[in-house]
């Protein structure tokens, strides 16, 4: 899946700015509610930047499975072999990749959404 592995997915995510500077009012008083929007947006922004990584690494990975599964791609190779494991292999292999597309589909969409709400902000 890239270069981004689970455990800099959660990191990433529940990161905080050391620097960050919380909003204030023309009179120099930090609102609560404020700091809280700046932190939520800042959690938003960073979650945008960290799907685009994973809808990329996974378009990358969709790609190269394309290229394996289609006709005269790598995959043929194995066509010609009888053990009943490589069948289980292949299977195996295209489950996993199915189940990377929907996470993509879904990465996509929840992308789409954000990039909808950040033009109302």
């Amino acid at each position: 899946m890239g270069n981004i592995s689970p455990l800099m997915w959660r990191t990433q995510l529940t990161a905080r700015k050391r620097d960050e500077v919380p909003l204030k009012s023309s009179n120099g008083t930090t609102h609560p509610v404020a700091t809280d929007i700046q932190k939520t947006l800042d959690w938003t922004l960073q979650s945008m930047q960290l799907s685009r990584k994973l809808i990329d690494a996974l378009s990358m990975n969709l790609r190269a499975y394309e290229r394996f599964s289609a006709p005269g791609g790598d995959m043929a190779y194995f066509s010609d072999i009888v053990d009943p494991n490589i069948s289980l292999l292949r299977n195996s292999i295209k489950e996993s990749f199915e189940k990377m597309a929907d996470l993509h589909l879904e990465l996509m969409s929840l992308d789409d959404a954000w990039k909808r709400r950040a033009t109302h902000v």
